[in-house]
């Protein structure tokens, strides 16, 4: 059973792409939503939780286990390897290296947490790969809890269309979405980019690169042939550390499926 793990409902948005590479395995999602968000959370404070968190999956058999949650993986996901050296994690980081590759303007925006920003593991990401490139940044942890709270539409493009506008002024042409949460939002901010190039016609094309993808083809790497045979009932199981009517009704307005959670104490 593959283990995701996030603060809230991000994850989802790898778990849909999980869901779709490999569906004969079942996978059990784990919100910590007593303790959201994370995004404003000291580092400390984050591993502990991430902790707790992660080993109340191992103890469900879970492996390989996606730390499906930037903040998280940034804090944790080297304690985490040292502390279950036998567990496969895939973490989630801002996917600043295929943006190097594709800016044009030589300018990269990234939108993601503060804590993610101001993490090490950030800082070493870019050190690795944004050599000549410059970074622009917009924390966003508003829209976490947005995604969260299943905020209004207009709510949403009055939240979104800013922070999107800053970073093109600045002349970002590759957008990187350094929070899971983000791709549930990423119609509203098509529409920013489309409102901003009607302003700046002679603007080159903006690429938003979603990490989901990239870390659920990971997933499928870190399991390998042998692992992945069907399975004669797949499982979608969903458990909360906050409310589970409230994480299944959210949950299932943005994956579109049913969801039913449960509740638990890790």
């Amino acid at each position: 059973m593959i283990g995701v793990f996030d603060s809230g409902i991000g994850g989802l948005s790898i778990l849909r792409e999980l869901a779709r590479l490999l569906p004969q395995i079942s996978t059990l999602y784990l919100a910590d939503q007593a303790h959201l968000p994370y995004g404003e959370r000291l580092a400390e404070e984050v591993q502990a939780l991430t902790l707790r968190c992660a080993s109340w999956l191992v103890a469900r058999g879970c492996d390989p286990i996606v730390i499906a949650c930037n903040t998280a993986s940034a804090a944790a996901l080297d304690l985490l390897r040292q502390r279950f050296p036998h567990i496969r994690f895939v973490g989630v980081e801002p996917a600043v290296k295929p943006a190097a590759r594709q800016t044009r303007s030589g300018v990269i925006g990234v939108l993601a947490t503060r804590a993610t920003l101001q993490s090490r593991r950030y800082a070493d990401l870019l050190d690795r790969w944004v050599t000549s490139a410059r970074i622009v940044e917009h924390a966003c942890p508003s829209w976490v809890e947005a995604v969260e709270a299943m905020a209004d539409q207009s709510v949403l493009e009055a939240l979104v269309a800013p922070c999107v506008h800053s970073l093109l002024d600045q002349g970002a042409d590759a957008l990187v979405l350094g929070c899971t949460h983000f791709p549930f939002l990423s119609p509203w901010i098509a529409r920013a980019i489309a409102a901003w190039r009607e302003a700046h016609p002679d603007a080159p094309e903006i690429t938003v690169i979603d990490p989901a993808p990239a870390v659920a083809q990971q997933t499928v790497r870190q399991i390998g042939e042998g692992f992945a045979q069907p399975e004669s009932v797949v499982v979608r199981r969903f458990v909360t550390t906050g409310d589970p009517m409230h994480f299944s009704a959210v949950a299932s307005y943005w994956l579109g499926w049913n969801v039913d959670a449960e509740h638990a104490q890790c």
